[in-house]
C-alpha cells in the first residue's frame, strides 16, 4: 500500500528506520527518504515540502559516515534522459498545493517507471506505482505526466553508494546515527507552532521519543560489555594480558 487511503487526513506522526528519522508517516518525502536509506545508504535534510526539493536540496548524506554526495538537477525537457534512482520532482498545483516526490526505478524508451507514496490510494500491481509517458522531442527529453514536474535530480557518484546492510548495522553505528539524525536534534527551517505552551509539549513529547529509542540501543550495548567482561575474566590468557596476579583470580570470577 502506498498511501493512507483518505484525502482528508494528514499524519503527524513520525517516522524512524534503525532510529533514523525518514518523515512524517504516508508522505511523500518520508518514501523517499525511507528508498535512499534502504537502497543507497543515504538520507537528505529536512524538508517542508516537496515542491521545495527542487531549489533547496543540494546534495544527500551517507549515513555510515557522513560523506555528501551532490545532487544534479536536470529540468524537465533535458539533454540527458533521467536514470533509475533519480528523484522526480513536481511542482505546486491547485489539487497538490504541496507539490510531490517519486523515485524513478525504471528507464525506457518512452517510458518511466517510478516508485512513491500519497500519490493514488491503491495497492501496486508489480514493484512499482505508475508508468508515466516520456517523449524525445527535439534533441529534449520531456516527462508528461498529469501534473507538471521541474525536472528529476540525480546523485552524483551513485556507484559508491550501496544498499544498507540491515542486518549488520553495528551498535556503534546506530547509535552514531540515531543521534544524529534523530528528529529531536534536526533544527527546523519553519514551525509552525506558534504557542510556547505547545511548543514546549512537542518538544517534551520528543526527548520522551529520544530517549525511549536510545535506552534500548544503550541496553544493547550494556548486554555487549557485560559478556566481554565475563568472558575476559574466564579466560587466563586475557588476565595474564591484563596483568592481573593470578591470587586474584577466583576473587574477581566470583564477584
Amino acid at each position: 500500500m502506498n498511501s493512507n487511503e483518505c484525502d482528508d487526513f494528514v499524519s503527524f506522526e513520525k517516522f524512524c528506520v534503525h532510529g533514523i528519522y525518514t518523515g512524517l508517516k504516508w508522505q511523500c518525502i518520508e518514501f523517499a527518504r525511507r528508498w535512499l536509506l534502504l537502497c543507497k545508504s543515504c538520507i537528505f535534510q529536512n524538508i517542508g515540502y516537496a515542491a521545495d526539493m527542487w531549489q533547496e536540496l543540494i546534495y544527500v548524506e551517507r549515513v555510515t559516515d557522513g560523506q555528501k554526495f551532490p545532487l544534479k538537477t536536470y529540468s524537465n525537457g533535458s539533454l540527458y534522459k533521467p536514470e533509475c534512482g533519480s528523484l522526480l520532482i513536481y511542482l505546486r498545483s491547485e489539487d497538490s498545493p504541496y507539490g510531490h516526490v517519486a523515485v524513478i526505478c525504471k528507464v525506457q524508451e518512452s517510458f518511466i517507471r517510478v516508485c512513491e507514496q500519497n500519490y493514488q490510494f491503491h495497492y501496486w500491481s508489480s514493484n512499482y506505482a505508475r508508468q508515466i509517458p516520456m517523449i524525445y522531442r527535439n534533441g529534449l527529453y520531456y516527462i508528461e505526466d498529469n501534473y507538471d514536474v521541474y525536472g528529476w535530480m540525480e546523485i552524483e557518484n551513485n556507484d559508491q553508494l550501496k544498499p544498507l546492510d540491515e542486518s549488520n548495522i553495528s551498535l556503534r553505528i546506530r547509535l552514531l546515527i540515531m543521534i544524529i539524525h534523530h528528529p529531536m536534534l534536526i533544527i527546523q527551517k519553519k514551525c509552525f507552532l506558534c504557542n510556547p505552551m505547545t511548543k514546549m509539549f512537542v518538544i517534551i513529547k520528543q526527548m520522551k521519543i529520544f530517549f525511549e529509542t536510545i535506552s534500548s540501543t544503550l541496553n544493547q550495548l550494556y548486554q555487549l560489555f557485560m559478556q566481554a567482561t565475563d568472558y575476559i575474566i574466564h579466560n587466563d590468557e586475557f588476565l595474564t594480558l591484563f596483568k592481573i596476579p593470578n591470587q586474584f583470580w577466583l576473587r574477581i570470577r566470583r564477584s
